[in-house]
């Protein structure tokens, strides 16, 4: 007989148990840095969608006032001349409040030549403003200016009216732009006459041309220009409430550039404006686990969000299920290895404890790369959270539908027997391993068979963490059994006929 050739040494040795240990925390580690990775890039998902919703509601802000000056604008293609009382009728009729959140009215601007100054002051005096006088921001000596020729509501506006725009150089630059390119125009950051607070602000400008004018070119548009319409601004009004930061998800900053540096201003600061509403002490930034830089396009102009999650947002990551399964894991490897080394005398035995083992590790990798049996991972007081594809396809619901749920109140038919749902207290109550088979209830009603285990969690102290239930469908197992004892039946009751 040829002699069976020695084993390896290294199999009986210690080294064995500590290279299964190695291989059970490398899958452990490996699943569970998986599973954190997956919650980590949904919860960034989410993080992106809000984020895209503050860019799109800012945006839509900033242009809302548009449509109202479009309005306006209809007003002088309707009329040669267009009265104070006239424009002020038109502003009333519009609820700005609810419409324009932010805007503080509607105004018109007309580019005066400075050597035709007296004559322009004469007919606003006359056409119902006797103390009408124009005054400007700084003193500049050019030949034009851009004076506010009336402003509605005036009692939101005091000390606007009269004023030259154009004496300023980033208001004025915004209206020149406006009118040479024909554009709806949004002004630097401006601190607005009409705001006490001195907070910044905006001007957004509209230019009207001469009716039946078509100006293609900025000496044309120059040329047949009759004025602008114009609405101030209030940063701070106009970006309050937004929904994803009024919910608490995320805060933001406005940035008056395209590209971001350290003297860019800060147009608004939605943590800093929240503080001052509640009249409180703005506290240190913090430390958000996500964080972007988000261009928005305003009328004739570029900004820049920079847009944070919040705490509450961030407390939203969970990574749990990620170190249940990493605990799991580890204290079967470590169990695995430690049984090798107790039996370390015994190799027959120690291998078969070895495959034993093994499988269960193979089968806690398996919880994430979608098995095919249903997975649950519950706390220590049997509420889920955790599911796998499996447990989906089986009874039909998804994660949102299960956290927070026992399987009993998620799955049960009311038909399970009394005897299995006292195993399953019991197991539950005494933290041990139990294996049944009940009957539940699909989302979509249908009932199913299922075989499961359920197995105990502990923590590195050997405290109950949790449990994990593995189970797989035997629905057909039932209903092929059913039908077995159904012919049984036929079979006997064909039997005694024929007796």
């Amino acid at each position: 007989m040829t002699p069976r050739p020695p084993r390896a040494p290294w199999l009986s040795s210690a080294l064995l148990p500590a290279v299964v240990f190695g291989l059970g925390l490398s899958v452990s580690a490996a699943t569970g840095v998986w599973l954190w990775d997956n919650i980590e890039s949904h919860v960034q998902a989410e993080f992106e969608r809000s984020t895209e919703r503050v860019a799109d509601e800012v945006s839509r802000r900033f242009r809302q006032p548009i449509y109202g000056m479009h309005g306006a604008r209809g007003v002088y293609a309707a009329s040669r001349e267009v009265t104070r009382a006239e424009f002020r009728a038109y502003v009333e009729s519009r609820d700005l409040a609810r419409e324009f959140p932010g805007v503080r009215g509607f105004g018109f601007i007309e580019r005066v030549a400075r050597d035709q100054l007296d004559t322009f002051v004469a007919t606003e005096r006359a056409d119902g403003e006797p103390q009408f006088a124009v005054r400007a921001l700084q003193t500049r000596g050019l030949d034009d200016l851009y004076v506010i020729k009336y402003i509605e509501p005036a009692a939101r506006n005091l000390g606007a009216s009269g004023l030259d725009v154009g004496s300023e150089a980033v208001r004025r630059r915004a209206a020149e732009h406006a009118v040479e390119t024909g554009l709806p125009t949004l002004s630097g950051v401006v601190a607005l006459v009409q705001d006490s607070l001195h907070s910044p602000g905006f001007q957004l400008y509209v230019p009207v041309y001469r009716n039946g004018t078509n100006p293609v070119t900025p000496p044309q548009r120059r040329a047949a220009l009759t004025g602008l319409l114009f609405a101030p601004i209030v940063a701070g009004e106009l970006l309050d409430g937004i929904a994803d930061v009024a919910t608490g998800q995320v805060s933001f900053e406005l940035i008056d550039a395209k590209d971001v540096t350290a003297s860019n201003p800060l147009v608004f600061d939605s943590i800093a404006h929240a503080a001052a509403q509640a009249g409180a002490v703005t506290n240190a930034p913090h430390a958000s686990r996500f964080e972007t830089l988000r261009s928005v396009a305003l009328p004739g102009r570029d900004a820049t969000l920079r847009i944070r999650s919040t705490p509450l947002f961030d407390s939203s990551f969970n990574g749990s299920p990620a170190w249940l399964l990493f605990v799991a894991g580890s204290l079967a490897s470590a169990l695995l290895a430690g049984l090798l080394r107790l039996q370390a005398t015994g190799l027959r035995r120690a291998e078969r404890l070895a495959r034993e083992m093994t499988l269960d590790l193979d089968r806690l990798a398996q919880v994430v790369k979608r098995t095919s049996n249903s997975v649950t991972i519950t706390d220590r007081d049997l509420r889920i959270n955790w599911i796998n594809e499996g447990f989906t396809r089986v009874s039909g619901y998804a994660l949102d539908d299960a956290l927070g749920k026992t399987p009993g109140e998620l799955l049960g038919s009311g038909k399970a027997e009394p005897a299995v749902l006292k195993a399953l207290a019991d197991s539950a109550a005494a933290g041990t391993p139990c294996r049944v088979e009940l009957l539940n209830r699909a989302k979509d009603g249908r009932e199913y068979w299922i075989d499961t285990e359920i197995q105990p969690l502990r923590d590195a102290q050997g405290q109950l963490a949790g449990f994990m239930e593995i189970g797989s469908d035997v629905t057909e197992r039932h209903l092929s059994q059913t039908r077995l004892e159904a012919a049984l039946r036929d079979n006997d009751a064909l039997l005694r006929t024929i007796n």
